[in-house]
Order: C-alpha cells, then structure tokens, then sequence
C-alpha cells in the first residue's frame, strides 16, 4: 500500500481540556495505484527524533472509504508530552504492511501552541506586575 498524501491539524480546546490530539487524514492506494476500501484496518503511526521513536499509537480499526482515512492521533496516547518545537517524522504502518516510505513531517498549527500557552498561564500562582 502506497499513501499518498497526509494532512494534520492539531485540534485546540479549552483551556481546562486536554489538547494532546492532532486530526490527521491521509489517501492511502494499492500498488498499482487504485484507492483502498476497507472497512477496518490496523495503523500504527509513529513519531521520530531523528531515528528514535518517541511516541506510537496502534489504531485498531479504522475505515478507509475511497482511499481516505481521517484519525485523532493521541486518542489512546496522548500528545501532550510530545515537544513539537519543529515538525517531527511520522511513520504510519498499514495493517501487516512495512512502514510507508518516506515519513510526512507533523508540525503543531498555532491553534494548539496557542492553547499550550494559554494552560501555563492558567498555571501562574501570582499575578504578574504590569508594564511600565
């Protein structure tokens, strides 16, 4: 299997809520090129620093309808302690199938460097003095 394509967007909430997810939806075809349909297969993707793995998540089933897939990365393993300072390669595996060569790079949009921000400021115990 072959993808050809993967988009990422890492989906911010409010402050109070967990943001360690990123929508992530790829176009996956055959071989010869034709898009996949199936009702359920195994992915794993998997995020890089250079040649280690810092994080995986297995998703058990999902469905590809006409070559599209569309995932919530960090639903069974949250993001939150992946530092996404630079875009990061992601390996995805297709049921049996080797890893997808080559990797696409994940970079946090800054919607979710917004909310990241915003929940360490939420965090300061003392108020801050204001500008002269």
């Amino acid at each position: 299997m072959h993808i050809r394509s993967v988009y990422n967007n890492f989906l911010s909430a409010p402050v109070a809520e967990d943001i360690g997810t990123s929508e992530v939806q790829g176009f996956v075809t055959d071989t010869a090129g034709a898009p996949i349909n199936n009702s359920g297969v195994s992915m794993i993707f998997t995020l890089y620093e250079g040649s280690t793995e810092i994080w995986s998540e297995t998703l058990p089933s999902v469905e590809i309808e006409g070559g599209v897939f569309n995932v919530l990365l960090g639903s069974v393993i949250p993001l939150d302690t992946v530092r996404f300072n630079r875009p990061l390669p992601l390996g995805i595996k297709v049921g049996g199938d080797p890893e997808i060569s080559p990797r696409t790079l994940l970079a946090a949009a800054v919607s979710h460097l917004v909310a990241r921000f915003k929940i360490a400021c939420s965090q300061i115990s003392e108020p801050l003095g204001e500008a002269d």
